[in-house]
């Protein structure tokens, strides 16, 4: 695929993506401006195990096994019926997983917030009582995940990642109604989650429809099809595994904190803005690039392929981090600043946030190699760094605990990352014999460098914002003046660095988007 292709559909994915995190963090300053996060943390646990199952099960296994084998299909009727087929057995086995939760969480749930006790005796039942009405939700977003990964698989990606903005939305019109009625409580999240999962659902299955994907429901006549997703399934259910069950041992751990969960949850949520734009995208992208590619059989292109796109996502990761990290504090307070939202808060949250952050440049990288062994049909080598990735975690976790204390989390999860990338990079290179070349190595030092003495600079810059509170008055209006100034001071100074520096493809994406521009 041409650089220009690549550029295109990553930026039609990210843009979707970026809008959906926007609205997302608007829902969240709803959140934050009506609960205390002590309170927060019932739900952003209740919330945080459907959503875990699901990206297990649905966006981290069925898509990097679902992919691969529909690209695998030349015939276009028989690409039909093995959708069809698949989604029959799929939402069978989803309705079994869902049931099988809803009536167990009330048995595994009180032992990933065993830290709740300790505040107050209502968390873990409160916890409990919104998990079963979540799951209701699992169900209905893996039927999301199912017919956005189909309409990746034909290379439509602004619609599957603008999505997630109806549930947004759905959830933003839900609190603003309670607190009409003034009847802010708990139950309000429920109206929210299930609504916003049903509205945006509605909004996939139409747009699949204009697609041309057309789903119904099959039982298999010939299950070859359908036995080598599941036979990939299996080792991808514990490589997807990996990150979400370092979730619950995070969602464990943070509950011995009071409000640890809602920081980690917020700073997550900032941290999550730049990976959706980025290390999702990219995945989303490169998944069937690489499957395409590994049907040709051409491994020169594939390696000159994987170069790109590694300078590609260290050129934006690098400075998006070193960015985030120079503003973190500004950028909490500006968006959650305000309500029942404290100044300590505000200060525990962007130190979380700036430890998270450099993971963006492993987890973007990881994903470009895991790309690459799915569209190979390679499951092996994911299955070891991912069983070796959780008992790294809970190593790192024991060891900063006594040391970074509520930001030992953030700390593990960044450290992890990085180990599970030279796992991948050492694997890649061994098994396909894939070389990734010095230039890229001399290419992200130059990055890394420029990046590190422009961070400096903003952490410099940061003592000469002042600390209102999120407000629409003369302060909250400098303060974002302020952002947005050192924003593009930031990208003016990173843009001249690279001309000294050399770092040439950074001009090579500019001019490329420029003619597109003018086009």
């Amino acid at each position: 695929m041409s650089t220009k292709k690549t550029v295109k559909y990553i930026f039609s994915s990210s843009s979707g993506i970026f809008i959906s995190r926007i609205f997302g963090l608007l829902r969240d300053t709803f959140v934050t401006h009506f609960f205390k996060p002590s309170t927060q943390d019932i739900f952003n646990a209740a919330f945080k195990v459907p959503n875990t199952f699901r990206s297990i099960f649905a966006e981290g296994a069925m898509t990097n096994s679902y992919i691969p084998i529909f690209k695998s299909i030349s015939d276009k009727k028989e690409q039909e019926e093995f959708q069809s087929n698949f989604f029959t057995v799929f939402i069978l086995l989803l309705l079994i997983v869902t049931i099988i939760l809803i009536i167990f969480v009330p048995f595994f749930m009180p032992y990933l917030v065993k830290g709740f006790d300790k505040f107050s005796p209502t968390k873990i039942t409160g916890t409990i009582y919104l998990s079963r009405y979540f799951f209701t939700y699992l169900f209905i977003i893996s039927l999301v995940s199912f017919f956005s990964t189909s309409m990746n698989a034909i290379f439509k990606f602004f619609i599957p990642s603008i999505s997630q903005s109806v549930f947004n939305l759905v959830f933003i019109v839900v609190i603003v109604y309670f607190a009409i009625i003034k009847k802010i409580s708990l139950e309000l999240f429920i109206y929210a989650v299930v609504l916003g999962g049903i509205f945006q659902l509605l909004f996939v299955l139409f747009f699949s429809y204009r697609y041309g994907i057309k789903i119904r429901f099959k039982w298999p006549k010939k299950w070859n099809h359908i036995f080598e997703v599941f036979k990939l399934m299996g080792p991808s259910l514990i490589t997807s595994a990996t990150y979400q069950v370092n979730i619950f041992i995070s969602t464990y751990f943070l509950s011995m904190f009071d409000g640890g969960q809602t920081y980690h949850y917020l700073a997550q949520r900032l941290f999550q803005l730049p990976i959706g734009l980025l290390a999702v995208a990219m995945a989303q992208v490169f998944l069937p690039s690489f499957s395409e590619l590994v049907q040709k059989n051409d491994k020169e292109l594939i390696n000159s392929t994987l170069r790109k796109s590694l300078q590609l996502s260290f050129l934006f990761t690098i400075p998006i981090s070193g960015l985030m990290i120079g503003l973190a504090r500004p950028l909490v307070q500006i968006i959650f600043y305000h309500g029942a939202f404290s100044l300590n808060d505000v200060r525990i949250t962007s130190i979380i946030f700036s430890y998270y952050m450099p993971g963006i440049i492993f987890i973007t990288s990881s994903n470009m190699f895991t790309s690459l062994f799915y569209a190979n049909r390679i499951w092996k080598s994911q299955v070891i760094v991912s069983s070796i990735s959780i008992l790294l975690f809970l190593l790192y976790i024991k060891i900063f605990t006594p040391i970074f204390g509520i930001n030992a989390i953030a700390v593990a999860n960044t450290l992890n990352t990085f180990t599970q990338l030279l796992m991948l990079f050492l694997l890649a290179k061994l098994i396909l014999k894939i070389s990734v070349g010095k230039e890229n190595l001399i290419f992200a030092l130059k990055t890394i460098f420029l990046t590190s003495i422009l961070t400096l600079l903003l952490l410099y810059l940061n003592r000469f914002i002042g600390f209102s509170k999120t407000s629409f008055s003369l302060d909250f209006f400098i303060i974002l003046l302020e952002l947005v100034s050192f924003f593009i001071m930031f990208c003016i100074l990173f843009y001249l660095g690279s001309k000294i520096l050399r770092i040439e493809f950074l001009s090579e994406i500019l001019n490329s988007f420029i003619k597109k521009i003018k086009k």
